[in-house]
């Protein structure tokens, strides 16, 4: 049933309201405010038709006190955001696996005997330790006398092994700046998977568009129609080509941006 003149809004709809000040994004906007997902797209859409909505949004916009200039670089930082600012990167020890032939493996077991007796020698070990120093030892010969087996068997046999461990970089997601930036409205979601973290941003090339559209480079994706003018108030003597912003790639829309901002730097 149509609504006749509101005066106030619900209580979902001033979470809608608040929740398209985040993004600018009605469907999202809808969904987070509590909406179902399966009409979302549409209640987003038309929330936005809607006069008193509408006008809420332009006084809580003007409340805000946010410049086109502010507005722009907000966009922007989504046009430029990366996954790379949310990895950090540690030195952690990693034990890699190696091919070795069982002759190195039998040599660097007798080496292991040896250095093994010096330091039981060395180290004045107890009755007690004593005992597990020599069943450590008849293991390793035991070890020795299978791979000798095998060698005589198959001289070319080999063995996946331990190698040297070494420290190698990893990269490590940065989850208190993650969500720090999904409270600010930069994140678009963070998801928990059975196979890590799931990170969505928003999409450059939207955001781009949405750059586009603050500076009015496309009139069939403005809210509102701008009368052109020549000099003076004259009316222009050529006529004036409009694009669609459906019609370009991002590396398009951000060479008409920079153009339209006078930027030579990229955005």
């Amino acid at each position: 049933m149509q609504e006749k003149n509101p005066t106030k809004l619900s209580a979902k709809q001033l979470r809608f309201v608040d929740e398209y000040l985040v993004d600018f994004n009605a469907t999202a906007a809808a969904k987070r405010a509590g909406y179902s997902e399966k009409t979302a797209a549409v209640i987003g859409h038309e929330n936005l038709r809607k006069p008193y909505i509408s006008k809420h949004i332009s006084e809580k916009v003007s409340a805000l006190a946010m410049s086109s200039e502010e507005a722009l670089i907000r966009i922007s930082e989504f046009a430029r955001s990366s996954l790379n600012e949310y990895f950090t990167i540690r030195q952690l020890p990693y034990t890699p696996k190696v091919e070795k032939r069982l002759a190195e493996l039998i040599d660097d077991l007798r080496k292991e005997i040896e250095f093994e007796d010096k330091y039981a020698a060395a180290a004045g070990l107890s009755d007690k330790e004593l005992e597990t120093h020599r069943s450590a030892q008849q293991d390793r010969k035991r070890q020795i006398v299978r791979y000798e087996i095998e060698f005589e068997q198959n001289p070319n046999a080999t063995r996946i092994v331990d190698g040297p461990t070494q420290l190698i970089d990893v990269p490590e997601l940065d989850m208190a700046k993650l969500v720090a930036d999904k409270e600010k409205g930069k994140i678009k979601s963070i998801t928990p998977t059975q196979f890590g973290t799931k990170v969505e941003l928003y999409a450059a090339d939207a955001a781009l568009i949405n750059i586009a559209k603050i500076l009015g480079l496309f009139e069939k994706d403005n809210a509102y129609k701008h009368e052109h003018t020549g000099k003076d108030g004259a009316p222009l003597q050529a006529p004036v080509t409009f694009i669609s912003a459906d019609s370009l790639t991002p590396e398009q829309l951000q060479e008409y941006i920079k153009a339209a901002i006078g930027d030579t730097s990229e955005l």
